[in-house]
């Protein structure tokens, strides 16, 4: 599951950034404001079909939403949280 950023938009207080791999699987993450009073959470669910997996720090607040099982999504939500909180 090597992803890739292949873009992104924004649109007021969210961004949403696309990775692709190389058999142009296309994964979400969507990128907003920390959490009120900073929570920190971390949460894997599924819902019609889709897996997400959530996570908020004291800056950031990313959902990753793809068909993919939790273990195969784990990982690529750990790199896409290092990228987009790298200090």
């Amino acid at each position: 599951y090597a992803y890739v950023i292949a873009g992104g938009t924004t649109t007021g207080p969210v961004a949403q950034l696309m990775y692709e791999n190389a058999t142009s699987d296309r994964l979400p993450v969507y990128d907003t404001a920390a959490l009120p009073g900073g929570k920190q959470v971390a949460s894997f669910e599924k819902r019609d079909g889709l897996d997400a997996f959530y996570w908020a720090n004291d800056t950031i607040t990313c959902t990753v939403v793809a068909d993919l099982p939790k273990d195969a999504m784990q990982p690529v939500a750990r790199a896409v949280y290092q990228q987009l909180t790298w200090r």
